[in-house]
């Protein structure tokens, strides 16, 4: 099926990023998900997957979780270096939320060109919405409201790639 989208992607000029590998985790709620070895992408399967399919982008799950977890994530840092030795396609990291500066920055240097953080994002906009829906209640101003919103997940977002970007001590 992979190999199908790819192709119709091409006839479209668009390209196409697949996931390879299972991650745990619940992005609207925090859960007990940890990551566990069977379930992380293999790279010599991933090198077999990106030669068979020619997708542009490969989604890899290297111990990150879709969404918040209660247990710190850790990335196999290894993994991800092998996988990206493996593939000559960039990586992508879904379930980048929650985490830590150092895994964020190991992932980047291994290759991985794209993180996802939907859950962040959407914390800091129901967070917002919840904060200021009784004060637009009164005159139903739902407009205060939606650019509250928009205005959190903008300055979480700010917060994100600021996280991303490389610090005077890092050589990326």
């Amino acid at each position: 099926m992979t190999k199908e989208a790819v192709r119709r992607a091409r006839h479209h000029g668009a390209w196409v990023e697949a996931e390879l590998g299972a991650l745990p985790g619940d992005e609207d709620i925090s859960t007990d998900a940890v990551a566990t070895d069977t379930a992380m992408t293999d790279p010599a399967q991933a090198a077999e997957f990106v030669a068979a399919t020619g997708v542009d982008a490969l989604a890899v799950a290297v111990g990150n979780v879709h969404g918040f977890t209660k247990h710190p994530v850790r990335l196999d840092l290894d993994r991800l270096a092998a996988i990206h030795e493996a593939v000559p396609v960039p990586l992508v990291l879904h379930g980048a939320s929650g985490l830590p500066v150092e895994e964020l920055h190991g992932a980047l240097a291994r290759g991985v060109a794209k993180v996802n953080v939907n859950a962040e994002l959407r914390r800091a906009y129901l967070d917002a919405v919840r904060a200021n829906l009784p004060s637009a209640l009164p005159g139903s101003d739902v407009v205060s409201v939606w650019s509250a919103g928009r205005d959190a997940v903008r300055d979480t977002a700010l917060q994100v790639i600021g996280r991303l970007s490389p610090t005077p001590t890092d050589p990326h």
